[in-house]
Protein backbone atom coordinates (compact mmCIF):
# COMPACT_ATOMS: atom_id res chain seq x y z
CA UNK A 1 0.00 0.00 0.00
CA UNK A 2 2.83 2.38 0.92
CA UNK A 3 4.61 1.66 -2.39
CA UNK A 4 1.40 2.37 -4.31
CA UNK A 5 1.00 5.73 -2.53
CA UNK A 6 4.61 6.72 -3.29
CA UNK A 7 4.15 5.70 -6.93
CA UNK A 8 0.95 7.77 -7.17
CA UNK A 9 2.74 10.84 -5.75
CA UNK A 10 5.58 10.39 -8.24
CA UNK A 11 3.09 10.20 -11.14
CA UNK A 12 1.41 13.41 -9.95
CA UNK A 13 4.79 15.16 -9.74
CA UNK A 14 5.66 13.97 -13.24
CA UNK A 15 2.47 15.35 -14.77
CA UNK A 16 2.71 18.62 -12.84
CA UNK A 17 6.26 19.02 -14.12
CA UNK A 18 5.02 18.57 -17.70
CA UNK A 19 2.23 21.10 -17.19
CA UNK A 20 4.56 23.64 -15.59
CA UNK A 21 7.00 23.19 -18.45
CA UNK A 22 4.21 23.83 -20.93
CA UNK A 23 3.31 27.02 -19.15
CA UNK A 24 6.95 28.07 -19.09
CA UNK A 25 8.10 27.09 -22.56
CA UNK A 26 5.12 26.53 -24.86
CA UNK A 27 3.05 29.64 -24.26
CA UNK A 28 2.30 31.47 -27.47
CA UNK A 29 -0.10 34.31 -28.14
CA UNK A 30 -3.35 33.09 -29.61
CA UNK A 31 -3.75 33.59 -33.34
CA UNK A 32 -6.35 36.34 -33.64
CA UNK A 33 -8.66 35.84 -36.65
CA UNK A 34 -8.05 38.37 -39.43
CA UNK A 35 -11.63 39.63 -39.21
CA UNK A 36 -10.95 40.72 -35.62
CA UNK A 37 -7.59 42.35 -36.34
CA UNK A 38 -9.36 44.85 -38.57
CA UNK A 39 -11.63 45.92 -35.69
CA UNK A 40 -10.28 48.67 -33.45
CA UNK A 41 -12.95 49.52 -30.86
CA UNK A 42 -14.80 47.83 -28.03
CA UNK A 43 -18.11 48.54 -29.78
CA UNK A 44 -16.96 46.71 -32.90
CA UNK A 45 -15.53 43.74 -30.99
CA UNK A 46 -18.22 43.30 -28.34
CA UNK A 47 -20.56 41.07 -30.42
CA UNK A 48 -17.75 38.55 -30.94
CA UNK A 49 -17.41 38.07 -27.18
CA UNK A 50 -20.69 36.15 -27.39
CA UNK A 51 -19.79 34.06 -30.44
CA UNK A 52 -20.61 30.35 -30.22
CA UNK A 53 -16.98 29.41 -30.92
CA UNK A 54 -14.60 29.52 -27.96
CA UNK A 55 -11.64 30.27 -30.23
CA UNK A 56 -13.40 33.36 -31.57
CA UNK A 57 -14.30 34.52 -28.06
CA UNK A 58 -10.72 33.94 -26.87
CA UNK A 59 -9.37 35.77 -29.92
CA UNK A 60 -11.67 38.70 -29.22
CA UNK A 61 -10.40 38.94 -25.66
CA UNK A 62 -6.82 38.88 -26.95
CA UNK A 63 -7.66 41.64 -29.43
CA UNK A 64 -9.17 43.78 -26.67
CA UNK A 65 -5.93 43.30 -24.73
CA UNK A 66 -3.98 44.63 -27.71
CA UNK A 67 -6.22 47.69 -27.96
CA UNK A 68 -5.91 48.32 -24.22
CA UNK A 69 -9.23 50.12 -23.79
CA UNK A 70 -9.90 50.39 -20.04
CA UNK A 71 -13.64 50.59 -20.76
CA UNK A 72 -13.46 46.89 -21.64
CA UNK A 73 -12.49 45.84 -18.10
CA UNK A 74 -16.04 45.59 -16.78
CA UNK A 75 -17.29 43.55 -19.72
CA UNK A 76 -14.23 41.28 -19.50
CA UNK A 77 -15.08 40.69 -15.86
CA UNK A 78 -18.63 39.72 -16.85
CA UNK A 79 -17.34 37.44 -19.62
CA UNK A 80 -15.06 35.67 -17.14
CA UNK A 81 -17.93 35.01 -14.77
CA UNK A 82 -20.27 33.78 -17.50
CA UNK A 83 -17.79 31.42 -19.15
CA UNK A 84 -18.32 27.84 -18.10
CA UNK A 85 -15.62 26.01 -16.18
CA UNK A 86 -14.65 23.74 -19.05
CA UNK A 87 -11.47 22.65 -20.80
CA UNK A 88 -9.46 25.01 -22.95
CA UNK A 89 -9.55 25.68 -26.67
CA UNK A 90 -8.14 22.87 -28.84
CA UNK A 91 -5.74 25.26 -30.59
CA UNK A 92 -4.25 26.99 -27.59
CA UNK A 93 -3.10 26.36 -24.06
CA UNK A 94 -5.58 28.83 -22.59
CA UNK A 95 -9.32 29.32 -22.97
CA UNK A 96 -11.47 32.41 -22.53
CA UNK A 97 -11.20 32.57 -18.73
CA UNK A 98 -7.40 32.51 -18.83
CA UNK A 99 -7.32 34.99 -21.73
CA UNK A 100 -9.40 37.46 -19.72
CA UNK A 101 -6.89 37.32 -16.86
CA UNK A 102 -3.96 37.84 -19.24
CA UNK A 103 -5.84 40.69 -20.96
CA UNK A 104 -6.37 42.49 -17.65
CA UNK A 105 -2.62 42.40 -17.09
CA UNK A 106 -1.98 43.99 -20.48
CA UNK A 107 -4.68 46.64 -20.04
CA UNK A 108 -3.41 47.62 -16.59
CA UNK A 109 -4.66 50.22 -14.14
CA UNK A 110 -6.24 50.08 -10.68
CA UNK A 111 -9.56 48.63 -11.87
CA UNK A 112 -7.86 45.74 -13.69
CA UNK A 113 -5.77 45.01 -10.60
CA UNK A 114 -8.89 45.03 -8.43
CA UNK A 115 -10.64 42.54 -10.72
CA UNK A 116 -7.58 40.26 -10.82
CA UNK A 117 -7.17 40.21 -7.05
CA UNK A 118 -10.87 39.63 -6.49
CA UNK A 119 -10.96 36.83 -9.07
CA UNK A 120 -7.98 34.84 -7.84
CA UNK A 121 -9.08 35.18 -4.21
CA UNK A 122 -12.49 33.75 -5.12
CA UNK A 123 -10.91 30.92 -7.12
CA UNK A 124 -8.58 29.99 -4.26
CA UNK A 125 -11.47 30.08 -1.79
CA UNK A 126 -13.47 27.74 -4.04
CA UNK A 127 -10.39 25.64 -4.72
CA UNK A 128 -9.89 22.93 -7.36
CA UNK A 129 -13.11 21.29 -8.50
CA UNK A 130 -13.15 17.58 -7.80
CA UNK A 131 -15.35 16.90 -10.83
CA UNK A 132 -12.87 18.72 -13.08
CA UNK A 133 -9.87 16.71 -11.98
CA UNK A 134 -8.07 14.31 -14.27
CA UNK A 135 -9.02 10.94 -12.78
CA UNK A 136 -5.59 9.48 -13.45
CA UNK A 137 -3.64 12.01 -11.40
CA UNK A 138 -6.33 13.92 -9.49
CA UNK A 139 -5.30 17.36 -10.73
CA UNK A 140 -7.64 20.18 -11.83
CA UNK A 141 -5.62 21.63 -14.72
CA UNK A 142 -8.16 24.42 -15.27
CA UNK A 143 -7.61 25.67 -11.73
CA UNK A 144 -3.85 25.61 -12.33
CA UNK A 145 -4.25 27.58 -15.57
CA UNK A 146 -6.48 30.23 -14.02
CA UNK A 147 -4.16 30.79 -11.05
CA UNK A 148 -1.15 30.82 -13.35
CA UNK A 149 -2.60 33.52 -15.61
CA UNK A 150 -3.91 35.65 -12.75
CA UNK A 151 -0.51 35.64 -11.06
CA UNK A 152 1.32 36.22 -14.33
CA UNK A 153 -0.72 39.40 -14.72
CA UNK A 154 -0.57 40.50 -11.09
CA UNK A 155 3.23 40.49 -10.97
CA UNK A 156 3.16 43.34 -13.50
CA UNK A 157 1.98 45.61 -10.67
CA UNK A 158 4.51 46.83 -8.13
CA UNK A 159 2.60 48.14 -5.14
CA UNK A 160 2.12 47.13 -1.50
CA UNK A 161 -1.36 45.64 -1.98
CA UNK A 162 -0.09 43.22 -4.62
CA UNK A 163 3.12 42.58 -2.69
CA UNK A 164 1.20 41.57 0.45
CA UNK A 165 -1.03 39.23 -1.55
CA UNK A 166 1.93 37.61 -3.29
CA UNK A 167 3.68 37.11 0.05
CA UNK A 168 0.54 35.46 1.40
CA UNK A 169 0.41 33.11 -1.59
CA UNK A 170 3.98 31.87 -1.63
CA UNK A 171 4.05 31.54 2.16
CA UNK A 172 0.82 29.53 2.20
CA UNK A 173 0.83 25.76 2.45
CA UNK A 174 -2.93 25.26 2.25
CA UNK A 175 -4.27 22.55 -0.05
CA UNK A 176 -5.79 24.99 -2.58
CA UNK A 177 -2.57 27.00 -2.92
CA UNK A 178 -0.45 23.86 -3.22
CA UNK A 179 -2.77 22.53 -5.95
CA UNK A 180 -2.33 25.67 -8.06
CA UNK A 181 1.10 24.22 -8.90
CA UNK A 182 4.69 25.05 -8.08
CA UNK A 183 5.12 27.34 -11.09
CA UNK A 184 2.20 29.54 -10.04
CA UNK A 185 3.49 29.68 -6.48
CA UNK A 186 6.94 30.52 -7.83
CA UNK A 187 5.44 33.39 -9.83
CA UNK A 188 4.09 34.84 -6.58
CA UNK A 189 7.56 34.67 -5.08
CA UNK A 190 9.09 36.26 -8.20
CA UNK A 191 6.61 39.15 -8.08
CA UNK A 192 7.27 39.67 -4.38
CA UNK A 193 11.03 39.96 -4.85
CA UNK A 194 10.59 42.33 -7.80
CA UNK A 195 8.62 44.72 -5.60
CA UNK A 196 10.88 44.20 -2.60
CA UNK A 197 13.98 45.19 -4.58
CA UNK A 198 12.24 48.21 -6.05
CA UNK A 199 11.22 49.39 -2.57
CA UNK A 200 14.74 48.91 -1.24
CA UNK A 201 16.30 50.81 -4.14
CA UNK A 202 18.21 47.77 -5.36
CA UNK A 203 18.76 48.76 -8.97
CA UNK A 204 21.94 47.38 -10.54
CA UNK A 205 22.36 43.79 -11.70
CA UNK A 206 25.14 43.23 -9.16
CA UNK A 207 22.99 44.54 -6.32
CA UNK A 208 20.06 42.38 -7.39
CA UNK A 209 22.12 39.20 -7.70
CA UNK A 210 23.73 39.79 -4.30
CA UNK A 211 20.39 40.48 -2.63
CA UNK A 212 18.65 37.51 -4.19
CA UNK A 213 21.38 34.95 -3.58
CA UNK A 214 21.77 36.12 0.02
CA UNK A 215 18.09 35.24 0.53
CA UNK A 216 18.42 31.62 -0.64
CA UNK A 217 17.57 28.90 1.85
CA UNK A 218 20.29 26.61 3.15
CA UNK A 219 18.58 23.48 1.87
CA UNK A 220 15.59 22.25 -0.11
CA UNK A 221 12.58 21.87 2.16
CA UNK A 222 9.57 19.76 1.17
CA UNK A 223 6.20 19.37 2.90
CA UNK A 224 6.06 15.81 1.60
CA UNK A 225 7.41 13.97 -1.41
CA UNK A 226 6.78 16.13 -4.48
CA UNK A 227 5.24 19.07 -2.58
CA UNK A 228 7.43 22.12 -1.99
CA UNK A 229 7.42 24.06 1.26
CA UNK A 230 7.03 27.84 1.36
CA UNK A 231 10.84 28.09 1.68
CA UNK A 232 11.35 26.07 -1.49
CA UNK A 233 8.79 28.20 -3.34
CA UNK A 234 10.61 31.32 -2.19
CA UNK A 235 13.79 29.92 -3.75
CA UNK A 236 11.92 29.24 -7.01
CA UNK A 237 11.01 32.93 -7.19
CA UNK A 238 14.61 33.90 -6.49
CA UNK A 239 15.78 31.60 -9.27
CA UNK A 240 13.37 33.18 -11.78
CA UNK A 241 14.29 36.69 -10.64
CA UNK A 242 17.99 36.00 -11.21
CA UNK A 243 17.46 34.27 -14.55
CA UNK A 244 15.46 37.19 -15.95
CA UNK A 245 18.47 39.45 -15.33
CA UNK A 246 20.11 37.67 -18.25
CA UNK A 247 23.80 37.26 -19.17
CA UNK A 248 24.81 40.35 -17.18
CA UNK A 249 24.20 38.31 -14.01
CA UNK A 250 26.68 35.53 -14.91
CA UNK A 251 29.93 37.12 -13.58
CA UNK A 252 28.31 37.74 -10.20
CA UNK A 253 26.86 34.22 -10.08
CA UNK A 254 30.31 32.81 -10.77
CA UNK A 255 31.68 34.75 -7.79
CA UNK A 256 28.92 33.47 -5.54
CA UNK A 257 29.47 29.90 -6.73
CA UNK A 258 33.05 30.01 -5.41
CA UNK A 259 31.80 30.83 -1.92
CA UNK A 260 29.73 27.67 -1.45
CA UNK A 261 30.93 24.10 -0.76
CA UNK A 262 30.87 21.59 -3.61
CA UNK A 263 27.53 19.81 -4.03
CA UNK A 264 25.86 22.11 -1.51
CA UNK A 265 22.28 23.23 -2.14
CA UNK A 266 23.23 26.86 -2.64
CA UNK A 267 26.08 26.09 -5.05
CA UNK A 268 23.83 23.82 -7.11
CA UNK A 269 21.14 26.52 -7.21
CA UNK A 270 23.59 29.23 -8.29
CA UNK A 271 25.24 27.03 -10.92
CA UNK A 272 21.80 26.01 -12.17
CA UNK A 273 20.81 29.67 -12.60
CA UNK A 274 23.93 30.32 -14.65
CA UNK A 275 23.24 27.30 -16.86
CA UNK A 276 19.62 28.36 -17.39
CA UNK A 277 20.63 31.87 -18.41
CA UNK A 278 23.08 30.46 -20.94
CA UNK A 279 20.46 28.04 -22.24
CA UNK A 280 17.77 30.70 -22.65
CA UNK A 281 20.29 32.96 -24.35
CA UNK A 282 21.13 30.21 -26.84
CA UNK A 283 17.48 29.73 -27.85
CA UNK A 284 16.15 33.28 -27.53
CA UNK A 285 15.61 33.53 -31.29
CA UNK A 286 13.13 30.65 -31.02
CA UNK A 287 11.10 31.71 -27.99
CA UNK A 288 11.19 33.55 -24.69
CA UNK A 289 9.69 32.06 -21.51
CA UNK A 290 6.55 34.02 -20.68
CA UNK A 291 7.78 35.20 -17.30
CA UNK A 292 11.01 36.67 -18.66
CA UNK A 293 9.44 40.11 -19.04
CA UNK A 294 11.31 43.39 -18.87
CA UNK A 295 10.74 45.12 -15.55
Amino acid sequence: MKKQKIFKILIICFFLTIVNSLYLFSYRDIIIPEKLIKLRTLTQLKPYLFDSGEETRAGTVARLAEIGDKDSIEILKDIYEKETYTWRTPEGLYGVKERVLLALGKIGGDKAKEVLLDTIKKEIKTGPRDWAKDNRIEVDFRFIGICNCALRSLILWKDKEVKNFLLEIFNSETTAVIEMGEYSRGLASLGYFRIEMQEKGILTVEEKVNYLISNLSDSLKMIQSGVQSAEAVKDDGIRMAVIELGPAAIPFLEEWSKKFPENSYKKNMVDGMKERIEYFESIKSTFTPSWLAEW
